[in-house]
């Protein structure tokens, strides 16, 4: 342990410092400074309830993978976007069809970046878009829609 054994100190990062018997000595040495240790992190929240047949999304693709089996079941497509997320499109996910996509957050809500390169979404050919607590970006577009693009959509809600 640390401190003083006979004439002999040890502890502290230190070791060896002795004072021969019967003498009385000055030794001192310095002690490094260490930070106390950081809070343990917590755990992300909880996610909110999600609607039944709702998709995470993390990612644009994960938009797209989404419609994707969505038109493959014959059914509505659902995305819910973690609130904080930052989604960076390259390119616009697409929607056509007759099929209603719901692509949601909660709370502070999500980013929604097109990187002043793309818009976010092209709706076409009928398909309805709901849109909810998300934060749009840097959309871009050389003609028609810097987030949301829309072709002979159905309804579009925000």
């Amino acid at each position: 342990g640390d401190g003083w054994n006979g004439a002999s100190w040890s502890g502290l990062g230190q070791e060896g410092l002795a004072v021969a018997d019967g003498y009385e000595e000055r030794k001192s040495f310095v002690v490094p400074f260490a930070p106390p240790s950081p809070p343990p992190q917590l755990p992300p929240p909880p996610l909110p309830p999600l609607v039944p047949g709702e998709a995470v999304a993390h990612t644009p693709q994960g938009i797209r993978d989404e419609i994707n089996k969505a038109v493959d079941q014959g059914r509505n497509a659902s995305v819910f976007i973690p609130p904080g997320a930052r989604l960076a499109f390259s390119s616009n996910v697409e929607c056509s069809g007759d099929m209603h996509l719901s692509v949601r957050s909660s709370g502070e809500g999500a980013t929604l970046d097109g990187k002043k390169s793309s818009n976010m979404f092209y709706i076409s050919g009928g398909c309805s878009l709901y849109l909810e607590a998300l934060h749009f970006v840097d959309g871009r577009s050389d003609d028609n829609g810097g987030a949301v693009r829309a072709d002979g959509a159905g309804d579009i809600a925000m």
